[in-house]
């Protein structure tokens, strides 16, 4: 006999979306969240450093000013319970 009952969910993945992406001045981070908790979302330097960090709930929308960071590469993380759930690119001119 084979059971074809699916008891087991597969796990929704956080989602992050940055635009625009070089970003010059104003910078946006969408986040399509599954949980129903608070997260951080983090914009870090190449050594780790947090640059910005911001806490919220659910899907969201999140408006991010560079002129507090210089030029480089940084990596956007989103943080849950204090693991890295999600990792963008985020290059800033």
């Amino acid at each position: 006999c084979i059971n074809t009952s699916n008891t087991h969910q597969p796990a929704i993945s956080p989602k992050l979306t940055l635009g625009p992406n070089p970003v010059s001045d104003k910078g946006f981070i969408s986040v399509g969240y599954p949980g129903s908790g608070s997260y951080t979302v983090r914009i870090v330097n190449l050594f780790g450093n947090p640059v910005f960090e911001k806490i919220s709930k659910g899907n969201s929308h999140i408006e991010f000013d560079r002129q507090s960071f210089g030029s480089g590469i940084y990596m956007v993380q989103l943080v849950d319970n204090g693991k890295v759930e999600a990792v963008s690119k985020l290059v800033v001119l």
